[in-house]
């Protein structure tokens, strides 16, 4: 065996170690930390004078809630919520897009079911 075969044997066989100096050399993963972008700091920075906030008007000059909408009435109170909740509706009702007619067959035990409150609207409304 050649000194270079015996080496990388050695090395493989051998208890990983980690060197004393691992403080020294830790990083960050490239992109995790991005810079803070300074403005107002002239104009070769790309962000001077206006610091990206456009000529006149309020958002320059000033704060502007991002809900303000230039003093017209909000389409929130205009319109309002659009349907609503209907809490009288039955349960068996509400079973979203899975609901099919054959799921109140499975359901039944005897030939004439047991009455329950708003069954008989849960038939009426079954499709045929």
């Amino acid at each position: 065996m050649r000194s270079g075969e015996l080496t990388s044997l050695f090395q493989a066989l051998s208890i990983q170690t980690r060197s004393a100096s691992i403080l020294g050399n830790l990083r960050d993963n490239p992109g995790a930390h991005q810079k803070r972008i300074r403005v107002g700091r002239g104009p070769s920075s790309g962000y001077g004078k206006t610091s990206g906030r456009g000529h006149k008007g309020q958002k320059q000059h000033g704060k502007v809630k991002p809900w303000f909408q230039g003093g017209q009435t909000s389409l929130m109170k205009v319109w309002g919520k659009k349907g609503f909740v209907n809490q009288y509706v039955p349960p068996e009702l509400t079973r979203g897009t899975n609901w099919s007619p054959n799921s109140f067959d499975a359901v039944r035990v005897g030939p004439k079911p047991e009455y329950q409150p708003g069954f008989d609207r849960l038939i009426a409304a079954r499709p045929t």
